[in-house]
């Protein structure tokens, strides 16, 4: 092996650990922007005859409440209500709506994420929330009447 081989052997391996050592916690450290919010609430969406309500948290990082929020065993809110009333209507999960992130609730946004083809974790986040269909009801009677 010449001087230049083992020159660049070394100086590769010093940058590799360097990069374990400072690069590793700077890559795996997750910034604020990156985490979502908490879903804390409800969103309402009024589409000609219909409504549709999707739970929403704060992204402090934004200033602005998101759609693009979680959701996991333990929470109790607005928006956990508005999720299992969402997966009773349109994937017929049969959850009492209670607003509590049980067990029960855990089951049913598993059962959720298989049918719509995204990763199976029991928790509710912007990946599960795009691939889901949405409850629209009807604005004068209150029934629902399509999911979409």
């Amino acid at each position: 092996m010449n001087t230049r081989t083992r020159r660049l052997k070394s100086s590769g391996a010093v940058t590799l650990a360097l990069g374990a050592l400072l690069g590793g916690a700077l890559v795996w450290a997750p910034t604020a922007a990156a985490v979502a919010p908490s879903c804390t609430g409800v969103y309402s969406a009024y589409e000609g005859s219909y409504v549709t309500s999707t739970p929403i948290g704060f992204d402090t990082a934004a200033g602005r409440y998101t759609s693009a929020c979680t959701l996991h065993e333990g929470a109790a809110n607005a928006a956990v209500k508005s999720l299992q009333r969402n997966m009773n209507a349109c994937y017929r999960t049969g959850l009492d709506v209670d607003g509590k992130f049980g067990a029960a609730t855990y089951a049913a946004v598993k059962f959720v994420q298989r049918r719509v083809g995204v990763t199976v974790d029991g928790k509710y986040g912007p990946q599960t929330r795009s691939a889901m269909v949405w409850a629209h009801w009807s604005r004068t009677t209150g029934k629902m009447v399509a999911c979409f």
